[in-house]
């Protein structure tokens, strides 16, 4: 629901002051929660800090510590041979990491080898308006009938988007997942691969980029939900 209402789509954590944040803070308060504790993960997942107290001020210190930990500096796009994607939290199904965990790499080129590690626990998923298994003009069809006097504002940002979308499918993309099979993945991504294992996702890098010396790009998807800082605009880059 949260991120299905945020601007602009990479700003999957949103704004702390944001008006649904306000609407989930008063929520609690109705609940009664008056304080939490909350955990900062280092880079091999465990807790570095704790931080107690008031929901929104606790969140927020939490995510000031947080920030530093999960921010990195990616190379220039010459400088990449391959990507590996974590796609957790947004693994539940393909179409959620379809649409969630690959728009950092908008970039890069689509021969470049991209590792996508998905669960995808509950299979290849749907979506109610752009079901990236569809065939793109219907997805567009179905995307216009849903129209709304709110969307008609947004009408750049929503070409964009499905431009982006339309794009990742061109992807060679290798897909390591329990829950689907290789036709799910090929409604998904045509060009894609799935590979049951680590050997044979390394095995079809080592095929694709025939340097020496491969240089390899790892994240995790899970800052993504990380809240922008207060002051900070939500159509920022």
């Amino acid at each position: 629901h949260l991120h299905d209402h945020l601007r602009p789509a990479r700003a999957r954590g949103g704004p702390l002051d944001s008006a649904i944040r306000r609407e989930m803070n008063e929520i609690a308060g109705m609940g009664g929660l008056a304080s939490v504790i909350l955990a900062v993960p280092g880079a091999d997942r465990r807790a570095v800090a704790c931080v107690a107290g008031h929901p929104e001020s606790a969140l927020e210190y939490a995510a000031h510590l947080y920030r530093p930990l999960a921010s990195v500096s990616l190379p220039a796009r010459e400088e990449i041979d391959a990507v590996i994607v974590d796609a957790y939290p947004f693994d539940g199904t393909l179409q959620f990491a379809h649409d969630r965990a690959l728009w950092p790499l908008k970039d890069l080129p689509a021969e470049m080898p991209v590792v996508l590690i998905a669960k995808c626990q509950r299979g290849a998923g749907t979506h109610e308006f752009f079901p990236a298994a569809d065939p793109f003009t219907e997805r567009v069809v179905r995307r216009v009938r849903q129209v709304n006097t709110n969307d008609l504002r947004r009408i750049p940002e929503i070409l964009a988007n499905a431009l982006a979308l339309r794009a990742e499918r061109k992807r060679r993309i290798i897909i390591m997942a329990e829950g689907v099979g290789e036709e799910e993945v090929r409604r998904v991504f045509p060009r894609g691969t799935l590979c049951p294992t680590w050997e044979a996702a390394c095995a079809l890098i080592d095929e694709r980029v025939r340097a020496a010396t491969r240089r390899i790009v790892f994240y995790s998807t899970a800052p993504l939900l990380l809240p922008l800082e207060k002051g900070t605009s939500p159509d920022a880059p």
